[in-house]
């Protein structure tokens, strides 16, 4: 294991830890190394989510994103991001494209379909827990918001098949 893989996974384990101040001084010493790590702002950003200083986790996300726009996790962490800010339109464009670039994230699928059907896009906020439990057959939380969904509707025969 490399020297900076070993860091990062005790940057890791702070963060799991709840440690986000420690994890985040952790951050500066290695991008001082390697600023161009866009994992580090990444993880940078999840501290600051964690912190609530969301304006923070934004901007270390659009780091990660401008030196690597492919890494659908940072997509998808800016999402969340937007959605905590209630930037509902941002949210929906972020998630989009983390699966314009991982089209089988799961996650990304459900947590879009949660905006979708906030901003009132009932049918395709349906078809985004679908496109989820589709990729990740045990996804309980897909489950319960395609069923929420159809309650609402008063679709109570779907509701209870999901």
């Amino acid at each position: 294991m490399t020297l900076f893989k070993e860091q990062l996974k005790i940057i890791i384990n702070l963060y799991s830890c709840d440690l986000f101040y420690e994890a985040l001084e952790s951050i500066s010493v290695l991008q001082n190394e390697y600023p161009d790590e866009p994992v580090l702002f990444n993880i940078a950003g999840a501290c600051y989510a964690s912190l609530g200083k969301l304006n923070d986790a934004v901007k270390n996300y659009e780091q990660a994103l401008s030196i690597n726009p492919n890494y659908y996790k940072a997509h998808f962490n800016l999402g969340n991001t937007y959605e905590e800010l209630q930037q509902f339109n941002a949210a929906v464009l972020s998630y989009k494209n983390a699966l314009s670039i991982e089209p089988q994230y799961a996650e990304a699928h459900n947590n879009l379909g949660n905006v979708l059907k906030y901003l009132n896009q009932i049918d395709a906020s349906i078809k985004s827990f679908r496109s989820a439990i589709a990729y990740k057959h045990d996804y309980l939380e897909a489950y319960y918001s395609l069923a929420s969904t159809y309650q609402e509707l008063g679709d109570l025969d779907n509701a209870v098949k999901s």
